[in-house]
């Protein structure tokens, strides 16, 4: 069964506070465990930071998770009192560091990219039930809502009213004007008749000097 999730951000909230404890757990096992090895364990961490940023989430909120993981992981290091080599301790941290940059402008460009395709999805969308001149539905998206209001109207036994009209004379107007005259009258049509219908109303142009 799938579960639609209406707020992003109440999804990404769940996914970073369960990856952070994770990353305490990991932390925990790390401090408590005999005598471990510690550029075994700074590869879990980077186990762990790579699947964070796999995670789908907000950028930021894995920019966070990671950051936390390898601060809890230098902490408890830092708080188990065993001597380290320094360079194998210098080792372990600059391979994490390293996997977590890399990590993050990898995430980055994705991200940046899935936003810019949202964007241009959307306004193809726009651009495909509306038209250009008016910014009114055209004549697809009227099909498609006046089969909604159709089925609405049947389901719940309400009244439906469809009014078709035109502008008179308009091609008198183009003609002895010029197309943009013509353009200027359709949008000051339309401005005029928003003043007087609802919200709720649906208004479309169906082609032309024609409207519905």
């Amino acid at each position: 069964r799938f579960i639609k999730i209406k707020d992003y951000s109440y999804y990404a909230a769940r996914i970073t506070v369960l990856e952070i404890i994770i990353s305490i757990a990991f932390t925990a096992i790390y401090y408590f465990y005999e005598s471990p090895d510690f550029l075994i364990q700074a590869m879990g961490v980077i186990i762990i930071v790579i699947g964070i940023y796999m995670a789908p989430n907000k950028w930021i909120y894995m920019q966070m998770a990671a950051i936390i993981t390898i601060a809890a992981f230098v902490a408890a290091t830092f708080c188990l009192g065993r001597e380290i080599d320094f360079s194998e301790f210098s080792a372990g941290i600059v391979y994490i560091l390293l996997v977590m940059i890399l990590s993050s402008i990898s995430s980055y460009r994705a991200n940046y990219h899935k936003r810019i395709q949202y964007i241009d999805s959307k306004k193809l969308l726009i651009m495909s039930q509306t038209d250009f001149l008016t910014g009114l539905f055209n004549r697809a998206k009227l099909n498609d809502e006046l089969m909604k209001w159709i089925n609405y109207s049947n389901r719940y036994k309400t009244p439906l009213s469809l009014t078709i009209f035109d502008l008179d004379d308009y091609k008198t107007i183009n003609d002895m004007y010029g197309h943009l005259a013509g353009d200027q009258a359709i949008i000051e049509t339309v401005v005029a008749i928003k003043t007087v219908i609802r919200q709720t109303d649906v208004l479309a142009r169906w082609g032309g000097d024609e409207f519905v």
